[in-house]
């Protein structure tokens, strides 16, 4: 995946429907703030030069963090893992988890 390298505060952060999450606040180790809302580096797709787009829709983050309250920490239901290739690709397996 990205290394924090990748983020800078006040780049602007996406759903994966193109909708406009808010900027970032704080880039972590575990994930990024953006909007005083946690997003686990999990959730991100992909960053490109002009902003970070995650692999759920922006309404879908909205909607967890009002039902999530603070719990900032939460498991957010899926898990990825990304494997690079020798030909410099990268190959993501997305797991969901049962509520």
């Amino acid at each position: 995946m990205s290394s924090n390298a990748d983020f800078r505060e006040g780049m602007e952060v996406y759903g994966a429907d193109n909708q406009t999450l808010g900027k970032i606040d704080r880039v972590q180790a575990d994930g990024l703030l953006v909007g005083g809302q946690f997003i686990p580096r999990t959730a991100i797709g992909r960053v490109e030069r002009d902003g970070v787009f995650l692999i759920d829709s922006a309404v879908w983050f909205r909607s967890s963090s009002s039902e999530q309250g603070d719990s900032a920490n939460q498991d957010p239901g899926y898990a990825a893992s990304v494997t690079e290739s020798d030909s410099g690709g990268a190959d993501v397996k997305l797991t969901t988890t049962p509520k």
